[in-house]
């Protein structure tokens, strides 16, 4: 009744990283229960499963408690101790615990994945709600105020860009939803992918000007060809374009590349921007992630629509970065050849 350890079952020992023969006989309290979660010491007074083995209490903790492995480190456990009595005589006592790791581990994962709706509902409501007031100022300056055919012109055109940008945001969230139950549909047609390319360009070229950044295209393989879902695929690389060129400071380069690889496709897109920390890249795909530093004002859904389209092309798509050098991302499709191509080699 001095608070020994008289045995631990094989899961407490590989829990704990001892072995049978290294904790009998050790004093419970010092080895295993000896401090609080914070490392501050708990007194022998105040343990309650002292107390317990003292009086032949049942005891149960507070919560999660934790106790101490081998190494130093604390795991988190929920613990409960009943006495042991041979009649009337108490002759020690079982103390039996639960690993909390992976509980405490599932409760972050759902606090984060609140706090990111929370964040990402408040991002809607503002991307919504300022594109929709500058709906309302140009329809009633359109109705309030004599306007030539210039001047009306102007504002159908302010409407107009306020209207798709609106309608871009409801889609990627519609995109999101159908990639999240499976259901994102690609229509696939034989493709030259130099091609594609070139029309992203020129999407991006106004933007890259007043940016002041070069975008350059790099297609050394012009033959490539894949069979894609051609607006599906443009709507993938605006989305890294657009991340590429808002990220990269005046002077920098993007670049759009594509290579063959005997039975595949790379498609990359490369950035000169500030580049992400090693330990950020696992989660860049994530729905609602956002790069710390960047602060708010981005929903985070762009990336997560990308690898939604590569996957359901059956491709693959990864991320390499550098801090201070920048970021590429590699988009891989099965490569196909066209049919008179194929019969020339025949």
């Amino acid at each position: 009744l001095q608070g020994r350890c008289l045995s631990l079952n094989r899961a407490g020992v590989d829990l704990l990283g001892y072995a049978q023969h290294e904790i009998v006989g050790r004093d419970f309290h010092d080895t295993l229960h000896h401090a609080r979660a914070d490392g501050s010491p708990r007194s022998r007074d105040e343990s309650r499963v002292l107390r317990g083995l003292a009086t032949g209490e049942a005891a149960e903790s507070n919560g999660v408690d934790v106790l101490w492995r081998r190494d130093g480190t604390a795991i988190p456990v929920k613990w409960a101790q009943r006495p042991l009595i041979d009649g009337t005589e108490l002759r020690g006592s079982v103390l039996t615990f639960t690993d909390m790791t992976e509980v405490q581990k599932k409760e972050a994962a759902l606090r984060q994945a609140i706090r990111q709706r929370e964040d990402v509902v408040s991002v809607v409501s503002h991307d919504l709600r300022n594109p929709l007031g500058v709906i309302f100022g140009a329809t009633d300056i359109l109705l309030e105020l004599p306007l030539d055919d210039q001047g009306r012109k102007r504002q159908a055109e302010i409407i107009g860009r306020a209207a798709r940008r609106m309608s871009n945001l409801i889609e990627d969230l519609l995109d999101v939803s159908r990639i999240q139950d499976g259901l994102l549909v690609v229509r696939r047609a034989l493709e030259h992918v130099p091609d594609v390319l070139a029309e992203a360009m020129e999407l991006f070229a106004d933007q890259a000007e007043s940016k002041g950044v070069q975008l350059l295209l790099d297609v050394p393989a012009p033959g490539s060809y894949a069979r894609l879902d051609r607006d599906r695929l443009l709507q993938a690389l605006a989305n890294l374009l657009d991340n590429a060129l808002r990220l990269t400071p005046e002077g920098g380069r993007v670049t759009l590349s594509a290579r063959s690889t005997g039975d595949s496709v790379e498609i990359g897109v490369s950035d000169t921007g500030p580049g992400s920390p090693r330990d950020q890249l696992s989660h860049v795909f994530d729905r609602y992630w956002q790069r710390e530093g960047n602060g708010k004002g981005s929903v985070g859904l762009g990336l997560t629509i990308v690898k939604g389209v590569v996957d359901a092309h059956g491709g693959e798509v990864d991320v390499t970065s550098e801090l201070g050098a920048g970021t590429t991302f590699t988009l891989r499709f099965a490569a196909t050849m066209p049919d008179a191509a194929r019969e020339g080699q025949q």
